[in-house]
């Protein structure tokens, strides 16, 4: 399982993922905050997104803009190119409405399922394991990984498929 995105959501999503012992990599397009994330030990670093997507079939992305998602997702070192038919993303971004699915459907074409997580509440409620994620995406999927969003996550409501 990896983690794409080390601002605020995504290093208390690790902190958390570290006190249940839920093993994971995690990445970010700034190496400034990839260092000091990797300061306070815990996690296993990949050197980008592609490197983090050859080892994970897994991956929570909590990028910050519309611009880095893309980056991280579609860029030359974005996950998209080393993700193999099965994965998932579960995308907990703070980015516009349009961006999620946009995203999708580049992965669908791969087999590649995604998961749009909104998370309610703030980093430290994911700390605490008490966040509400609504969920957009196929239902198999969101049954695969609710073991590890519910680490962090006290209610998980499904609302459709992507784009409903």
């Amino acid at each position: 399982m990896g983690i794409v995105g080390l601002d605020t959501l995504g290093s208390a999503l690790t902190r958390r993922l570290d006190e249940h012992g839920i093993g994971h990599t995690v990445t970010d397009l700034n190496n400034r905050l990839l260092q000091a994330h990797l300061a306070g030990g815990g996690s296993a670093p990949a050197g980008s997104p592609y490197d983090l997507a050859q080892v994970c079939d897994l991956i929570l992305l909590a990028e910050t803009s519309d611009a880095t998602a893309r980056e991280a997702v579609l860029g030359p070192i974005g996950v998209v190119h080393a993700l193999r038919p099965g994965a998932i993303i579960v995308d907990l971004s703070d980015t516009s409405p349009q961006s999620s699915p946009a995203l999708a459907r580049a992965l669908y074409a791969k087999g590649i399922a995604w998961i749009e997580a909104t998370p309610i509440g703030s980093p430290a409620d994911a700390r605490a394991g008490t966040l509400t994620l609504l969920t957009a995406g196929p239902a198999d999927a969101l049954e695969r990984v609710a073991p590890v969003l519910s680490a962090f996550s006290a209610k998980i409501l499904r609302l459709g498929e992507l784009g409903t």
